[in-house]
């Protein structure tokens, strides 16, 4: 079993098991700002993934099953921190 953990410039950290995606992953935008963060398993997202905007605030939030497909609800918020969409399984609610 190969491990392998990456820090690039504080721009990405990433983990690999045997070659593959595998443990925590953390993106940053240029910035310096968190861009990602969630977990893969054998190659695959898996669990919660959060992302952000540039400015740090949450932009969208949901979960991956273990085949790596988004499942439950995902929500997607605006640069101010407010929820604009809740997304299941392909169909959208609009927040007004």
């Amino acid at each position: 079993m190969l491990f392998k953990l990456d820090v690039v410039d504080k721009k990405v950290i990433n983990q690999y098991k045997d070659g593959k995606c595998d443990g925590v992953w953390e993106h940053y935008h240029p910035n310096g700002k968190v861009e990602c963060t969630g977990r893969y398993k054998d190659g695959v997202m898996v669990g919660k993934w959060n992302y952000y905007w540039d400015n740090g605030t949450l932009s969208a939030t949901g979960r991956f099953n273990q085949k790596g497909e988004q499942t439950g609800f995902w929500k997607e918020y605006s640069q101010t921190g407010e929820m604009k969409i809740i997304n299941r399984t392909k169909k959208y609610l609009e927040l007004k």
